[in-house]
């Protein structure tokens, strides 16, 4: 039997990341940084991830576009 895994999306990201920066307290505000740079690379990850699978599917359509 297989695991489940659960991916999140770009919106689920940044509502998690949300919510932790609005429980941070004055005292977390100096590492709300790292968590910044930390949410960014997941983002940039994110984001570089939903582009491969989209050349992917859409394979056809980017090389008869390379080839215009």
């Amino acid at each position: 039997m297989a695991d489940s895994f659960w991916y999140p999306s770009v919106e689920d990201v940044l509502a998690i990341h949300d919510d932790v920066v609005s429980e941070s307290t004055e005292e977390d505000v100096e590492n709300s940084t790292q968590l910044d740079e930390a949410m960014e690379d997941i983002r940039q990850e994110l984001v570089r991830q939903v582009a491969a699978a989209d050349r992917d599917e859409n394979r056809d359509v980017y090389d008869a576009l390379e080839n215009e």
